[in-house]
């Protein structure tokens, strides 16, 4: 069982990481490009880069309040909404990378 902590907006953080490949997968799968989705990680890591700014920037606005010397209150499992954006960067990063070394 997965139990999520977190405090504040932190919880957008998930839905971002799932929703903007999701969408990006809607948007394949509608123009019919989903077999292409589906067989090229490539795309799914382009997509979770493109997560990992977006909850940079979200994250970082949404704790503009910590640069003051108060305590971030958008967290996910304790640490602040943008610091888990180097993970989803570095998992978006190996999936491109394995599709490359693939070819």
């Amino acid at each position: 069982m997965i139990v999520f902590v977190w405090t504040g907006r932190g919880l957008w953080t998930a839905a971002i990481m799932v929703g903007i490949p999701g969408a990006v997968a809607a948007v394949m799968t509608l123009s019919g490009h989903e077999a292409t989705f589906d067989s090229h990680a490539a795309i799914r890591g382009v997509s979770l880069l493109g997560a990992a700014v977006v909850n940079w920037f979200v994250g970082r606005r949404w704790n503009a309040g910590r640069l003051k010397g108060r305590r971030a209150r958008h967290t996910i499992f304790l640490l602040p909404m943008e610091y888990w954006s180097a993970p989803i960067a570095l998992w978006g990063c190996y999936l491109i990378g394995r599709e490359l070394l693939r070819a």
